[in-house]
């Protein structure tokens, strides 16, 4: 009920810094879609921002976004690209950049969706893709949580991270395994997180249904778009984990994203498995017709 009715926390109250600095959020896959739209709403409530993102002219964009939204913040922006870089020069880039920050927050957003492919059809760039699941959605996520998360602690007097997992978490998505498992190592590590810092640093996994993520044409800095009645909004998606955060440890956020939460655990798996795997191997046939 939080996400839907409730207006969240004073985001600037509750994560103040201990030296009484403006504090620091670190965003990333913040040169569009989600994390862009996390960044724009904590530019407005008075953020100072660290984007981090793939290093093309985008990142770029986005940070002059952020700023034009509030003159008085600082904005600095870092390009990494999490499918080549090791674990290593992930945290010792980020150690680099945050450690003279006062970082209260962390959204720990950037992720990719791989192919949609049947397991036995597999090719080399369905292979490629699905590593590159892996190598963004689980090695470069946990590795951004390592090199934040104590700066954080060190920094802040009370603490959050919002980690971006997926309703495929729980559901599973067919000819999607390596995305909906690594959405569900994500959920489980932010629950795990919650437990360990309980009291100190608000952690939350918002697991949203599909929405528009800008993924499609990433220079669109316009996040405030809605397809469909069901699909939403970037800028919806991100409104509601913030309000979550700090009064549950995840959920889907918004109201849409809720109630398909809800009805979906109405229908009998089976029924509801039937249609996603239909749906899905429709996508992967239209798929592989566009690459012929």
């Amino acid at each position: 009920c939080y996400t839907v009715l409730a207006p969240g926390y004073d985001l600037v109250q509750r994560y103040k810094t201990k030296s009484g600095a403006r504090a620091w959020a670190v965003v990333t896959g913040g040169s569009h879609g989600l994390g862009l739209a996390y960044a724009k709403i904590l530019a407005q409530k008075g953020f100072n921002l660290l984007l981090v993102a793939l290093p093309e002219n985008i990142l770029e964009g986005a940070a002059q976004t952020c700023k034009s939204l509030n003159k008085d913040i600082t904005v600095h922006t870092l390009g990494l690209d999490f499918n080549t870089a090791t674990s290593e020069q992930i945290i010792t880039a980020l150690h680099a950049a945050v450690k003279d920050l006062d970082v209260t927050l962390l959204i720990n957003n950037a992720g990719i969706a791989p192919t949609v492919s049947p397991l036995v059809e597999w090719d080399d760039i369905n292979k490629a893709s699905n590593q590159a699941g892996i190598n963004i959605n689980v090695q470069a996520f946990t590795a951004v949580a390592t090199a934040v998360i104590p700066r954080i602690s060190a920094a802040a007097v009370h603490g959050g991270v919002i980690n971006t997992s997926s309703a495929s978490a729980d559901k599973g998505l067919a000819l999607c395994p390596v995305y909906a498992g690594s959405k569900g190592y994500n959920r489980s590590f932010s629950l795990s997180l919650s437990v360990e810092f309980l009291g100190s640093i608000d952690v939350l996994a918002l697991k949203p249904y599909f929405f528009c993520s800008g993924i499609v044409n990433k220079a669109d800095f316009n996040t405030s778009k809605i397809a469909t009645f069901f699909l939403e909004s970037a800028d919806n998606v991100a409104a509601a984990g913030l309000r979550a955060l700090g009064h549950r440890l995840e959920a889907n956020g918004t109201f849409w994203h809720e109630l398909q939460n809800v009805i979906f655990s109405w229908i009998p798996v089976n029924v509801v498995a039937s249609q996603i795997r239909q749906d899905m191997f429709a996508r992967a046939a239209k798929d592989r017709a566009a690459r012929k």
